[in-house]
């Protein structure tokens, strides 16, 4: 009985230690080993790994050690959203309004915006200063604004929120006069 019991001990322990994690994943990523990231991540996202949902999501939007696949991507993406995964809910928001769809990604970006996603928080912004199927709402756009700018690196977007935030507040401003 010893002897059975060790040996369960011993396989348990060896199949633990071959366990493979999410950083594995990210390393083979970083080595742009994707098909081996994608071979990592897969069971982990089927499973319900909301960062490895993420990323899957990103092998096929990318076309990385997988074919791209937009329908694929937009799966993953609103799971890991779902499981809330804040970039996931901006990725697949910009998704559904590059599709036209503003409607249907307003709910995931501000959902993601909330969270504190950055690109979220402008791309919400955006949407709010065209209106989309309601009103342009220029205020709650500048607040989105300012919270953007305050998260977002320097380089382009940050840029392009400054001037919008700028535009926004010239638009607020002659409103007053």
């Amino acid at each position: 009985m010893k002897q059975l019991v060790l040996a369960l001990f011993l396989v348990s322990a060896s199949l633990t230690a071959h366990a493979e994690t999410f950083g594995d994943g990210l390393a083979a990523y970083s080595l742009q080993d994707y098909q081996r990231a994608y071979e990592i991540w897969r069971p982990m996202a089927e499973a319900g790994d909301a960062r490895a949902q993420y990323h899957l999501a990103q092998l096929f939007d990318y076309g990385r050690g997988v074919l791209a696949d937009d329908a694929k991507a937009a799966d993953w993406y609103r799971r890991a959203a779902e499981a809330g995964y804040p970039a996931a809910g901006y990725h697949l928001g910009a998704a559904l309004m590059a599709a036209g769809q503003p409607e249907q990604a307003r709910p995931w970006l501000e959902r993601s915006a909330a969270a504190g996603e950055p690109r979220a928080q402008y791309s919400l912004a955006a949407l709010l200063m065209r209106g989309g199927a309601s009103r342009p709402d220029f205020p709650a756009a500048l607040g989105w604004l300012d919270k953007a700018i305050a998260g977002l690196p320097a380089g382009p977007q940050r840029k392009l929120a400054l001037a919008a935030r700028a535009q926004v507040r010239a638009r607020l401003a002659a409103r007053t006069k």
